[in-house]
């Protein structure tokens, strides 16, 4: 975030890493909420039920072939929704190029700080 806050410096002309920084905090927030109500519904579509799950595994069933719709749920609630968001994660991430313009915008905000001392 740090490198982000001083493009936005560089660009805009103002610390604006308050604001920032609070509107990742609440992205954050909403993003977390989002993913608990995505595993949340994937385990209702799964008809996941703890009580007949727990019996089953005490009575050495095999949840794939007796509840193979809340295994397949389970499976992409807690390994399918991990790799979705890693990709996506790394397809936005593609275009990031500010590590490479950074030496240059903390050269210049550095001019400015002297400029402005």
């Amino acid at each position: 975030m740090p490198d982000i806050f001083d493009y936005t410096e560089w660009q805009v002309g103002r610390n604006l890493g308050g604001t920032q920084n609070a509107i990742q905090g609440f992205v954050n927030k909403v993003s977390s909420a989002a993913a608990s109500a995505i595993v949340s519904a994937l385990l209702v579509w799964g008809n996941y039920d703890a009580a007949k799950l727990d019996k089953a595994v005490a009575d050495g069933i095999s949840i794939a072939k007796e509840f193979p719709q809340t295994h397949t749920a389970i499976n992409f609630a807690f390994g399918g929704l991990a790799l979705v968001a890693t990709i996506l994660s790394i397809v936005v991430l593609i275009p990031y190029d500010l590590d490479k313009k950074y030496p240059q915008i903390r050269a210049e905000l550095n001019q400015r700080n002297k400029e402005n001392a």
